[in-house]
């Protein structure tokens, strides 16, 4: 016989299942909807008619930045730990809880705007974010503020990174400061929580060589301060041998193509070529992009080439129209269609890394 906490837990096992899916589904109509988007800008001159469809990319990216905050959440456990840029995470996170809070509660971001890398899973972070700010709005009621705040420190080379979440709910009292972090604690009603929140928080943070502290009095809210170690530069280095990369083939008569630049920019480690037979190196890497101008023939049997001597490797083909007939399967390939947006590549290249975008190809070959 099955206890009530092993059916809910299975209930939300399918249940995260499910969301993975369907935020899959959904980023694909997305990418397709920004694709046509992006095309559309290219060839419409009109002023007014420019707004418009600046107002549905804009729409759209936030339709992604939601689902992409979903993913994170859902990320697999035995996902491997790299640096990851934590601002990006906890700005995902919150713009997505944002939406979930009463009409009277406000949510105030402030983040640096340079990223120094922490070593944690992405789906961590978003779990630790997440918890905080659920506990900040129930503590909260009907109407109050939360703010997080994200710094480095110290400010040159820095060492750590800081976060709070603070809120202007009731507090914490004395008594229960103490025990505040164990499992199955809460002074909420059963059915509002189950105590197991903020020890899953202290375990992720610990485990990624962190801090946590709380800090409250009784009518006077709560902000809780975490602290992770920053990853130095000879870390990322050391780190990089294992971490996922990519190699950039371009292959159009372009002096100087946007990709790399765009790769680049998100902290990616790229090497580029113009010859897709040439060897890698000692060690290969994730993903293969090939910046095409059309999808020939020719260019077949160049992908298929690269597949057969590198097995492992995701591809990205980037070009000017579609295949007209699948190349391979789409966990082996995926595609997009230029002209497309910055932001649309960069959730693309995001999606494959992760081992999130080897079921998904452009919604146009569908």
């Amino acid at each position: 016989m099955f206890t009530d906490a092993e059916l809910q837990t299975h209930r939300l096992t399918n249940l995260g299942s499910l969301s993975a899916g369907v935020a899959h589904d959904l980023n694909n109509l997305f990418s397709g909807a920004l694709t046509f988007t992006a095309m559309l800008q290219s060839k419409v001159t009109d002023r007014e008619q420019l707004n418009y469809l600046h107002l549905i990319e804009k729409t759209l990216n936030k339709a992604t930045h939601l689902t992409n905050g979903i993913l994170d959440f859902i990320a697999e456990e035995d996902q491997e730990v790299q640096p990851i840029n934590p601002l990006l995470s906890v700005r995902d996170t919150a713009n997505m809880f944002r939406r979930t809070l009463r009409p009277g509660i406000e949510l105030d971001l402030t983040l640096p705007a340079k990223n120094h890398p922490v070593q944690i899973r992405r789906g961590e972070l978003c779990q630790i974010v997440l918890n905080l700010l659920v506990n900040a709005r129930d503590a909260i009621g009907e109407a109050g503020k939360i703010r997080v705040t994200g710094i480095y420190q110290p400010k040159q080379d820095p060492l750590t990174f800081a976060l709070k979440v603070e809120d202007t709910g009731g507090g914490i009292e004395e008594k229960d400061l103490e025990q505040i972090f164990t499992q199955f604690f809460t002074t909420k009603d059963k059915s509002e929580g189950s105590g197991l929140g903020l020890a899953i928080v202290k375990q992720l943070v610990e485990q990624r060589g962190g801090r946590i502290q709380v800090q409250s009095n009784p009518g006077e809210g709560a902000c809780f301060s975490l602290t992770f170690p920053v990853t130095t530069i000879k870390e990322s280095k050391r780190m990089s041998e294992h971490a996922p990369s990519i190699v950039l083939f371009e292959l159009t008569p372009e002096s100087e193509s946007p990709l790399a630049q765009m790769l680049q920019s998100h902290d990616h480690s790229v090497m580029i070529s113009t010859d897709p037979k040439k060897p890698f190196g000692p060690s290969s890497p994730k993903l293969a992009i090939l910046n095409l101008l059309s999808c020939t023939d020719a260019a077949e049997l160049l992908w298929k080439d690269l597949r057969q001597r590198h097995p492992g490797i995701r591809t990205l083909i980037c070009a000017q129209g579609l295949p007209k007939k699948p190349w391979g399967s789409l966990s082996e390939v995926s595609f997009l269609e230029k002209p497309f947006s910055p932001e649309l590549f960069e959730r693309t290249v995001h999606r494959l890394l992760d081992k999130r975008g080897s079921t998904e190809a452009d919604p146009s070959l569908n």
